[in-house]
Protein backbone atom coordinates (compact mmCIF):
# COMPACT_ATOMS: atom_id res chain seq x y z
CA UNK A 1 0.00 0.00 0.00
CA UNK A 2 3.09 2.65 0.79
CA UNK A 3 4.31 1.47 -2.69
CA UNK A 4 1.46 2.70 -4.58
CA UNK A 5 0.95 5.94 -2.36
CA UNK A 6 4.82 7.03 -2.99
CA UNK A 7 4.58 6.45 -6.86
CA UNK A 8 1.39 8.59 -7.02
CA UNK A 9 2.76 11.74 -4.92
CA UNK A 10 5.86 10.86 -7.58
CA UNK A 11 3.67 10.98 -10.56
CA UNK A 12 1.42 13.91 -8.89
CA UNK A 13 5.08 16.24 -8.65
CA UNK A 14 6.45 15.07 -12.11
CA UNK A 15 2.81 16.30 -13.69
CA UNK A 16 2.93 19.34 -11.71
CA UNK A 17 6.67 20.28 -12.94
CA UNK A 18 5.85 19.50 -16.78
CA UNK A 19 2.35 21.41 -16.28
CA UNK A 20 4.72 24.49 -15.12
CA UNK A 21 6.95 24.08 -17.50
CA UNK A 22 4.89 24.39 -20.13
CA UNK A 23 2.57 27.55 -19.02
CA UNK A 24 6.00 29.46 -18.59
CA UNK A 25 6.44 28.08 -22.46
CA UNK A 26 3.24 29.31 -23.71
CA UNK A 27 3.97 32.56 -21.92
CA UNK A 28 6.78 33.79 -23.58
CA UNK A 29 5.91 32.14 -26.96
CA UNK A 30 2.53 34.65 -27.10
CA UNK A 31 5.34 37.58 -25.91
CA UNK A 32 7.27 36.27 -29.46
CA UNK A 33 3.89 36.70 -31.17
CA UNK A 34 3.31 40.19 -29.62
CA UNK A 35 6.69 41.04 -30.60
CA UNK A 36 7.13 39.82 -34.32
CA UNK A 37 3.43 41.35 -35.04
CA UNK A 38 5.07 44.86 -33.49
CA UNK A 39 8.17 44.29 -35.91
CA UNK A 40 5.75 43.58 -39.03
CA UNK A 41 3.79 46.19 -38.59
CA UNK A 42 6.84 48.83 -37.40
CA UNK A 43 8.58 47.25 -41.57
CA UNK A 44 5.48 48.33 -43.11
CA UNK A 45 5.11 51.52 -42.26
CA UNK A 46 8.87 52.01 -42.90
CA UNK A 47 8.31 50.41 -46.02
CA UNK A 48 5.33 52.97 -46.89
CA UNK A 49 6.87 55.71 -45.67
CA UNK A 50 9.58 55.04 -47.82
CA UNK A 51 7.11 54.76 -50.47
CA UNK A 52 5.43 58.02 -49.40
CA UNK A 53 8.68 60.40 -49.44
CA UNK A 54 9.54 59.44 -53.03
CA UNK A 55 5.86 60.48 -53.93
CA UNK A 56 6.26 63.69 -51.77
CA UNK A 57 9.43 64.37 -53.04
CA UNK A 58 8.28 64.54 -56.89
CA UNK A 59 5.31 66.46 -55.71
CA UNK A 60 6.82 69.38 -53.97
CA UNK A 61 9.41 69.08 -57.31
CA UNK A 62 6.65 69.88 -59.78
CA UNK A 63 4.00 70.97 -57.68
CA UNK A 64 1.05 69.00 -58.77
CA UNK A 65 -0.77 67.47 -55.72
CA UNK A 66 -2.59 65.12 -57.90
CA UNK A 67 0.17 62.51 -57.76
CA UNK A 68 -0.50 61.91 -54.33
CA UNK A 69 -1.76 58.43 -54.06
CA UNK A 70 -4.82 57.35 -52.15
CA UNK A 71 -7.97 58.57 -50.81
CA UNK A 72 -8.11 62.08 -49.02
CA UNK A 73 -8.77 61.10 -45.77
CA UNK A 74 -10.80 64.29 -45.33
CA UNK A 75 -13.34 63.82 -47.99
CA UNK A 76 -14.36 60.00 -46.46
CA UNK A 77 -17.71 60.05 -44.87
CA UNK A 78 -16.45 58.16 -42.49
CA UNK A 79 -13.51 59.26 -41.43
CA UNK A 80 -13.89 59.14 -37.92
CA UNK A 81 -14.77 55.36 -37.59
CA UNK A 82 -11.53 54.74 -39.54
CA UNK A 83 -9.21 57.43 -37.70
CA UNK A 84 -10.34 55.89 -34.46
CA UNK A 85 -7.91 57.48 -31.80
CA UNK A 86 -5.43 57.82 -33.99
CA UNK A 87 -5.71 61.44 -35.62
CA UNK A 88 -7.04 64.94 -33.65
CA UNK A 89 -10.14 66.73 -34.95
CA UNK A 90 -7.80 69.12 -36.82
CA UNK A 91 -6.00 66.40 -38.47
CA UNK A 92 -8.94 64.85 -39.55
CA UNK A 93 -9.44 67.77 -41.59
CA UNK A 94 -5.69 67.91 -42.85
CA UNK A 95 -5.44 67.95 -46.88
CA UNK A 96 -2.08 66.45 -46.38
CA UNK A 97 -4.08 62.63 -44.69
CA UNK A 98 -4.37 59.98 -47.20
CA UNK A 99 -5.92 56.25 -46.86
CA UNK A 100 -3.92 53.78 -48.33
CA UNK A 101 -5.77 50.03 -48.36
CA UNK A 102 -4.67 46.83 -50.09
CA UNK A 103 -5.20 48.08 -53.35
CA UNK A 104 -3.45 51.24 -53.37
CA UNK A 105 -0.57 49.28 -51.69
CA UNK A 106 -0.38 47.27 -54.60
CA UNK A 107 -0.46 49.77 -57.22
CA UNK A 108 2.64 51.44 -55.55
CA UNK A 109 4.88 48.03 -55.25
CA UNK A 110 4.37 47.17 -52.04
CA UNK A 111 2.33 43.75 -52.69
CA UNK A 112 4.34 41.96 -50.10
CA UNK A 113 2.44 43.81 -47.52
CA UNK A 114 -0.70 41.91 -46.60
CA UNK A 115 -3.58 43.98 -45.08
CA UNK A 116 -6.61 42.22 -43.26
CA UNK A 117 -9.89 43.51 -45.05
CA UNK A 118 -10.65 46.02 -42.39
CA UNK A 119 -7.28 47.57 -41.80
CA UNK A 120 -5.61 50.68 -43.55
CA UNK A 121 -2.86 52.78 -43.36
CA UNK A 122 -3.02 56.42 -43.22
CA UNK A 123 0.02 58.57 -44.68
CA UNK A 124 0.81 62.35 -44.29
CA UNK A 125 2.70 63.90 -46.91
CA UNK A 126 3.58 66.98 -45.35
CA UNK A 127 5.39 65.08 -42.63
CA UNK A 128 5.87 61.48 -43.80
CA UNK A 129 4.26 59.82 -40.81
CA UNK A 130 2.63 57.00 -41.31
CA UNK A 131 -0.33 55.85 -39.02
CA UNK A 132 -2.15 52.41 -38.57
CA UNK A 133 -5.04 53.50 -36.58
CA UNK A 134 -5.64 50.15 -35.32
CA UNK A 135 -2.42 50.36 -33.12
CA UNK A 136 -0.15 47.40 -31.87
CA UNK A 137 1.37 46.66 -29.02
CA UNK A 138 5.13 47.43 -28.38
CA UNK A 139 7.74 45.83 -26.52
CA UNK A 140 7.20 47.97 -23.50
CA UNK A 141 3.43 46.53 -23.91
CA UNK A 142 2.14 50.28 -25.00
CA UNK A 143 0.02 50.80 -27.94
CA UNK A 144 1.80 52.61 -30.76
CA UNK A 145 -0.12 53.79 -33.82
CA UNK A 146 1.98 56.34 -35.51
CA UNK A 147 5.56 55.80 -36.93
CA UNK A 148 6.80 58.93 -35.18
CA UNK A 149 6.15 57.52 -31.72
CA UNK A 150 8.09 54.00 -32.13
CA UNK A 151 11.35 53.50 -31.07
CA UNK A 152 13.66 50.62 -31.63
CA UNK A 153 16.53 50.29 -29.77
CA UNK A 154 18.73 47.33 -30.88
Amino acid sequence: MKEKKGISLIILIITIAIMSILAISVGYFNNIVENSEFQLIFTNMKLIQTKVKVISEKTNFDGDKTRFIGEKLKDVPNKYEIAGEALTEEELEDENFYIYNQEILNNIGLEGIKLKDDEIYIVNYNTLDIIYPKGCVDFNGQVKRRLSEITINN
